[in-house]
């Protein structure tokens, strides 16, 4: 230890004659000695008087003499350091209260306390160090005043607070100080002790006794050495100095060991500190905590790591079973342990501890459902039986109570219990050790199916390898690694990324999405990384494995890339196919039907947009998922499907092209199409297109042009005919009565080719307009208006209109001129004397129902036939007039029908049918 300095001023001992004789060994061989080589002070003795030094370094006086004390404090010293004799101390304190007294007993050196002491003087934080400046015995101390309690705003000389602080025993009160310390003290349970300033036991508590083993008065006033070593001793002087500096820590702590009094030796953490002190060290107080316990359980910690990793690095379940024995008996003090492994039924015991086999008669096997050890097994529950639940016919031998840990599907574990007890630490340790050894048993018997799976799998002469749980090659077969300019052993280990192009994790990420029920292979294909970076397109199987070898997965992988060559010539063929199918502006959909199949289930390979849209499909078309879309699948209209299932049915027997008119409603009108179909073999199916050529335009202009050629034609000619009939009869009668009804005549003829003209006009409407727009039309008015307008020109005609209720439908502006003309032909060709007009509107929830009937001369069958198009126009078959045309055509924009309704002899109905859409048909506009 280097020597002292304050101020950079040296610092001298003094040592009286009094004190050095008082030393074991005397000045010069004892304290002077001891004190240069501890503490590297410059000491001084009594051949040089105090008051000759040269002032250079601060003085410290070793005296009991009371001759030189007056001569100690004129000479500057800064403390006096005393053994027993009072009479010094109390003169120092009258004559210099501002120099601190320290008493030591030289006999037994407590050399820590000491040195702390002296060094506190002479820095100042010992009691009584002031400035030099105002001291009435002229010392020479110098101090820091913040440490001190003094009143800086004295004129005169400056005061220091020198009460010192109770310490059992000083008090005034000591006997009730000491009894409420020993109180506190005893009622902790660790061990407590209080060193005095000498550095010897001044108090210990109970537990403290017990602890040691000594009796308290035995410990009393001894030294630490009377339970430490001469180690632990001076780390506790080193940790008091430490302290005492004047930026050491309050406390500190130690771990040692107790020499107790039977010689044994107890591990204890010391955590000590100073008692508050004002003028001088008073001691310390410490508290002794027995770590046995927590010694036991590292121990217990450091033995089961061991075991573990021993057990870790076998593969044979009954080698794992021996270490967990040994372990049991050298680290968890367990002498009487047996292990059982499980094989075929029965529980066998395949490692004991030497106790077990010295003490007990040879283990039995058990059944692994008998007695506590198949209760611990089957149930994989810890069971606990005192010495009288364990049968005698189980050989428990003189255990006077057992616990049996299951090995989870392994076997079990039993530690008998020669004194009856297991506490909880021991109980917790042994099923740690189960724990561990039924992992260890877990590996050994993957690493062993491992082994076979490994032989099987490197057999394989197709492209495969498994994939663990980590994403690792666990295996791989020749071939495969071979196919990737890999050495298949240095593959065995690596992350699949390093081959994987994709697919492999995407099948991987699939199977994982599985749920209960689904086909655990999942199909992929993609790209595998050869290692020159060429990539080979494979198809790969990927199916889950989770067995007590291996968690994971195995692949199988196809090489596919003769089939993707053979492909991309097929898409090349399909592509410029598809472009010309989609380039239709016909809807075509293809069918497929297998050989000998019913035509009923041929499916719906694919359909061009106007297919879909022309006929609603609903998007159904192709693979959904769930298998091809058959045609009844499909949602299109009945006519359509029938057309359909024809078309197959002829395609698979070989009938060769055909063609079909077919006749739909669709988009809220009636259509017409030509479906031609065109057959195709394929592998072992037939292939039909079946194109679907709308006509509608072309059959209707076909239509009108023969009914406005005919009619006209007819009409006109006949009309002109009377007309020049009449001209003729005006030629050649002249009297005025003739004259009057032959001009009536002419003039009714000529209304007639006026209204017919006006019929023309609006048929040529219909013809001429490419799409009829519908918007919502009042229905009621419109019939309202049309009876109306036949009371104004007939008013005889006797009426019956029904229309309450019916409100608006959608419908184009033609509805009303269908309306309209019923209504009139019903007056116009009754020659009743009172001509009978019904008119009856109703909805019918998907349909508006229109019924306009007369009593009058029924309309001719054959002229009925002619506008429904049930037989052909001809010269002598054409209708009497276009009104029932204009009806018809208007009827059919909206996608509905007209029907007559004969009465018995004379009269008929026409009812007009309008079909209402659930949704708003294309071309509406709101209102």
């Amino acid at each position: 230890m280097s020597g002292v300095s304050t101020d950079s001023r040296r610092v001298d001992l003094y040592v009286a004659d009094s004190f050095a004789d008082g030393s074991p060994s005397g000045a010069d061989d004892g304290l002077v000695s001891a004190a240069t080589e501890r503490f590297g002070w410059t000491v001084r003795t009594v051949d040089r008087p105090v008051g000759e030094t040269d002032g250079a370094g601060g003085i410290v006086a070793f005296t009991d003499d009371l001759d030189t004390v007056d001569s100690v404090l004129a000479g500057g010293c800064r403390g006096v350091v005393v053994t027993t004799e009072p009479s010094v101390a109390e003169r120092v304190t009258t004559l210099a209260p501002s120099i601190p007294v320290v008493r030591w007993d030289p006999t037994d050196p407590p050399w820590a306390f000491l040195e702390s002491r002296v060094r506190g003087v002479l820095d100042g934080t010992e009691h009584g160090a002031v400035t030099t400046e105002g001291v009435s015995n002229g010392s020479t101390a110098a101090s820091d005043p913040d440490l001190l309690d003094v009143d800086e705003s004295a004129a005169e000389e400056p005061t220091v607070d020198h009460t010192p602080l109770p310490t059992p025993g000083e008090s005034e009160d000591a006997d009730a100080t000491l009894a409420s310390y020993e109180q506190l003290m005893d009622s902790m349970g660790d061990a407590v002790y209080v060193l005095d300033d000498e550095g010897r036991f001044q108090y210990v508590n109970d537990a403290m006794t017990e602890l040691t083993g000594h009796d308290r008065e035995a410990i009393l006033g001894e030294p630490p050495g009377f339970i430490k070593d001469e180690t632990a001793v001076r780390e506790a002087e080193d940790a008091l100095r430490g302290m005492l500096s004047s930026e050491g820590p309050s406390w500190a702590s130690l771990e040692l060991d107790i020499v107790c009094a039977d010689d044994s030796r107890v591990p204890v953490e010391d955590h000590m500190t100073l008692l508050p002190y004002d003028e001088e060290l008073r001691g310390t107080v410490g508290v002794l905590r027995d770590v046995t316990t927590q010694k036991r359980r590292e121990a217990m910690f450091d033995g089961l790591l061991d075991a573990t990793h021993r057990m870790m690095t076998l593969d044979s379940p009954v080698a794992i079973a021996g270490i967990a024995a040994e372990t049991a008996d050298t680290t968890l003090d367990q002498e009487l342990v047996t292990l059982r492994l499980a094989t075929d039924g029965e529980l066998i015991p395949v490692a004991s501890t030497a106790s077990t086999r010295e003490e007990l008669p040879p283990r039995p096997a058990y059944d692994t459902d008998e007695g506590p050890a198949g209760e611990a097994f089957t149930t994989g529950e810890t069971v606990w039986r005192e010495a009288d639940e364990i049968a005698d016919d189980q050989d428990r031998g003189d255990i006077d109570a057992a616990l049996y840990v299951p090995l989870e599907g392994h076997g079990t574990l039993t530690v008998g219990v020669a004194n009856g007890e297991l506490d909880d630490q021991d109980r917790y340790f042994v099923e740690l050790l189960a724990a561990t050894t039924e992992r260890a048993l877990d590996r050994a018997e993957r690493e062993r199916s491992l082994r076979q799976y490994r032989a099987l799998v490197e057999e394989i002469d197709d492209l495969a390898f498994a994939v663990d749980e980590e994403g690792e090659f666990a295996l791989a077969t020749e071939p495969f690694a071979a196919a990737l300019g890999y050495d298949r052993d240095r593959l065995v280990g690596e992350p699949i990324e390093t081959v994987d192009g994709g697919v492999v994790a995407t099948a991987l990420d699939a199977v994982g999405e599985r749920g209960e029920g689904d086909d655990d292979t999942v199909v992929e294909e993609g790209q595998l990384r050869r290692h020159d970076g060429e990539e080979l397109p494979v198809r790969v199987s990927v199916t889950p494995v989770s067995t007590a070898a291996f968690d994971g997965a195995v692949v199988a992988v196809d090489d596919i890339s003769d089939l993707l060559s053979a492909r991309a010539a097929v898409e090349r063929t399909q592509d410029r196919f598809g472009g010309l199918f989609e380039a239709l502006t016909d809807p075509v959909v293809e069918l497929r039907t297998s050989v000998d199949a019913d035509p009923a289930s041929a499916t719906v390979q694919r359909a061009n947009d106007d297919f879909e849209t022309v006929f609603g499909t609903d998007g159904h078309v192709g693979d959904r998922g769930d298998g091809p879309t058959t045609v009844r699948e499909l949602g299109v209209p009945e006519a359509v499907a029938e057309t359909l299932e024809r078309a197959a049915a002829d395609a698979c027997r070989d009938c060769g092209p055909t063609r079909t008119e077919v006749t739909i409603q669709a988009g809220g009108q009636t259509r017409h199409f030509v479906a031609r179909d065109v057959p195709y073999e394929v592998d072992d199916a037939t292939h039909t297109f079946v194109v679907f050529t709308d006509v509608t335009e072309l059959k209707r202009r076909e239509t009108h042009t023969r009914v406005l050629t005919r009619v006209l034609r007819h009409n006109l000619r006949n009309e002109i005919s009377v007309v020049g009939g009449f001209v003729e009869q005006l030629e050649q009668y002249v009297d005025e009565e003739r004259a009057v009804d032959a001009v009536g005549r002419i003039a009714e003829a000529a209304d007639d080719l006026a209204a017919l003209s006006e019929t023309a006009g609006v048929v040529q409407e219909i013809l001429q307009s490419d799409e009829s727009v519908k918007r919502p039309v009042d229905l009621e008015r419109i019939v309202h208006e049309s009876v109306s307008s036949v009371r104004d020109r007939h008013e005889d005609v006797r009426v019956d209109l029904k229309v309450d209720g019916v409100g608006t439908v959608v419908a184009t502006e033609f509805l009303e001129h269908a309306v309209t003309e019923l209504v009139d032909n019903a007056v116009a060709h009754n020659s009743s004397d009172e001509p009978l007009l019904h008119v009856e509107v109703a909805d019918r929830g998907d349909e508006t129902v229109v019924v306009v009937g007369d009593d009058g001369p029924p309309i001719p069958e054959v002229e009925w036939a002619v506008v429904t198009d049930r037989r052909e126009i001809t010269q002598l078959q054409h209708g009497s007039g276009i009104g029932l045309w204009l009806v018809r055509w208007v009827v059919d924009d909206h996608g509905g029908t007209l029907e007559l309704r004969q009465n018995d002899e004379s009269g008929s109905e026409v009812a007009l049918r309008l079909p209402h859409s659930r949704d708003d048909p294309a071309g509406v506009e709101s209102a």
